[in-house]
This record gives structure tokens, C-alpha cells and sequence, in this order.
């Protein structure tokens, strides 16, 4: 699935902060149908369809669950950016830059992204956006793939974190009565006694591997300092024990309580 990559759009997040300007977010409506099915596909359509014939229909458009779909779509939205005179990163597909405009775009999926110096020119961009392709305008972004985005142009300001996918993660796996006073560090310093103790455990069959990937996905965006606590982690993913799943409950521990952290970015300043 071609996406952009997590470091470029904070890079794109900082240079639309430092150059002061307008940022957009779309949404396209059931993305992957939007993109023409290429060769000869078939389907028999389930029973709630109302389809009586029982009949082999063939696929006139890509379908969520088809091989092919993303790139499909990608392929649909790539020649549409072309079009527009957009020129895709040498180091993401999914980031395209159009150098006469200056006019930014971010893909991830069905999400967009859009930056400008010039509102209008902006404007009139999306406005062609939706004439190609279902699409929801939903105005400068507040959320953005489960993160926390505030965008403040004037001053150019941005900052981006993830409390609301924190708390989600917390009321999952945490118990607030059970929880004591919150750890300083993402982990322990004497990690590597606990990891060989825990080698004589019996294997742990819970949802270790669920924990973690939630840890981790939090770490890409807006948390590196967790990066070596969720590196020891994923390690186990083979075979986790008890003590494992007591770490990983750890790192949420210290991640529940520093939910705020996460990057801001400000012109002539670096991040922090």
C-alpha cells in the first residue's frame, strides 16, 4: 500500500510552519472504487446484494479486498497529480510538490494532505480534486491518522501528538487500579536480568502482540522516545512471556502519563 512516509510528513508538517502556509485535509470517499479495474476480474455477489441471478458478475472498478486495488488507486491519483503539473518525491511516490504553484501534497491512502502559500491557488487545486473524485473537504486539519495536529500560521507554529489515541490504548490494557506512581523512563535499566529471567516462564497467551503494535505505532508518529523500549519489545513477538506483557504494560504506563509529549515545531526554531 504506497502511503507517505511518517518522517516526510513531519518534515512537510515543519516547512508549511516555517513558510507560513495554508494547510488543507481531504478525505476520498471510498477511495479504491474510484480507480478503473484493470484486466478481467469476477465476483459472485452475497446474498444481502438482492442479486436473484446468482450470476458471475465481472468488476467494472477496484474493490476493497481485490489484489490489486491500492495500486490501483494510487495509479488513478498519480496520473491525476501529473495532470496537474505535481512531480512526486524521488524518495516517496506519495508525496508530490508542484514547483511553479509551490503547492505540497501528502497521500496516505484516502487521506490528503495539501499545502500553500496561496490560499486561492490552494482553493482552486481542491476544487479540481473534486471534480476527478468523491472527496470531503474537511478544512485545515485537526486530526490527522489518530494524531493531535494544531496548525497555527500565523505564527508559525505546529504541533502534533496523540492524547486521544493514548487514552484509547490506556482504557484498554490498563487497569487505574492497579496502576501505581508512573514511571520516569520508557524501561528499566536492569532490563536485560528481567529478559533472561524470563526465559524460564511459561509462554504467555494473551495480547502481547496487540500491546506492542499499539506502542509502536505511537513511537512512528509522534514518540521516538520510545524507541528502544518498543525495539526490546517486538523482539519477544515470538515468543512473549508473562514478564513481557508487564514491560510492555510498563512503556504504556510512562506513555499514559506524558499522553501531551510529542513534537512542536516553530519558524527559527528546531523541534523539541
Amino acid at each position: 500500500m504506497p502511503v507517505v512516509d511518517k518522517n516526510l510528513l513531519r518534515m512537510f508538517l515543519h516547512m508549511a510552519a516555517q513558510e507560513h502556509m495554508y494547510l488543507r485535509h481531504t478525505d476520498v470517499v471510498s477511495a479504491f472504487i474510484q480507480a478503473k479495474m484493470e484486466g478481467e476480474v469476477y465476483v459472485k455477489l452475497p446474498e444481502f446484494c438482492g442479486d436473484p441471478s446468482g450470476f458471475i458478475r465481472r468488476l467494472l472498478r477496484a474493490l476493497n479486498g481485490v489484489t490489486k486495488a491500492s495500486q490501483l488507486w494510487h495509479k488513478t491519483f498519480h496520473e491525476f497529480m501529473v495532470k496537474e503539473g505535481f512531480t512526486p518525491n524521488p524518495r516517496d511516490p506519495c508525496l508530490y510538490v508542484h514547483n511553479k504553484l509551490k503547492l505540497f501534497c501528502a497521500l496516505y491512502v484516502d487521506d490528503i494532505l495539501s499545502a500553500a502559500k496561496n490560499e486561492k491557488q490552494l482553493l482552486s487545486f481542491l476544487k479540481r480534486m473534486e471534480k476527478m473524485f468523491k472527496v470531503r473537504q474537511l478544512g485545515p486539519p485537526t486530526v490527522f491518522l489518530g494524531m493531535e495536529l494544531n496548525f497555527f500560521r500565523e505564527v508559525g507554529i505546529c504541533t502534533l501528538s496523540q492524547k486521544h489515541y493514548i487514552n484509547k490504548l490506556g482504557a484498554k490494557f490498563l487497569r487505574l487500579n492497579q496502576l501505581g506512581f508512573p514511571p520516569t523512563t520508557p524501561i528499566e535499566t536492569n532490563i536485560q536480568e528481567k529478559l533472561l529471567r524470563a526465559d524460564t516462564e511459561p509462554n504467555f497467551s494473551g495480547t502481547y502482540r496487540e500491546l506492542v503494535g499499539g506502542l509502536l505505532y505511537a513511537t512512528v508518529c509522534t514518540r521516538p522516545d520510545m524507541a528502544f523500549a518498543t525495539c526490546i519489545l517486538t523482539q519477544q513477538f515470538a515468543n512473549p512471556k508473562p514478564t513481557h506483557f508487564l514491560l510492555a504494560k510498563r512503556v504504556l504506563h510512562y506513555l499514559q502519563d506524558t499522553k501531551h509529549t510529542g513534537y512542536f515545531w516553530e519558524v527559527k526554531s528546531s523541534s523539541r
